[in-house]
């Protein structure tokens, strides 16, 4: 498991005025889900908004990328 806090510390380092961050992610992976729902847990601390998107098989990352991009 990756360290999210981290991850997100140092996001927050680099970037001290980030308010929004996106993830992709499969919601039929329990690992995936787990992950997206510590990742919940540890943006609010950080004042970040999370927004989600999910995917069912590698030929959806574009489109669900495209939906996160401003």
């Amino acid at each position: 498991m990756v360290p999210i806090n981290d991850q997100i510390k140092t996001f927050k380092e680099i970037l001290p005025k980030m308010k929004k961050l996106g993830i992709i992610y499969c919601p039929g992976d329990a690992n995936s889900v787990a992950a997206v729902n510590m990742l919940k847990e540890t943006v609010g601390k950080y004042g970040i908004e999370l927004f989600e998107q999910g995917i069912q098989n590698v030929a959806d990352i574009h489109q669900a990328a495209k939906k996160l991009a401003p």
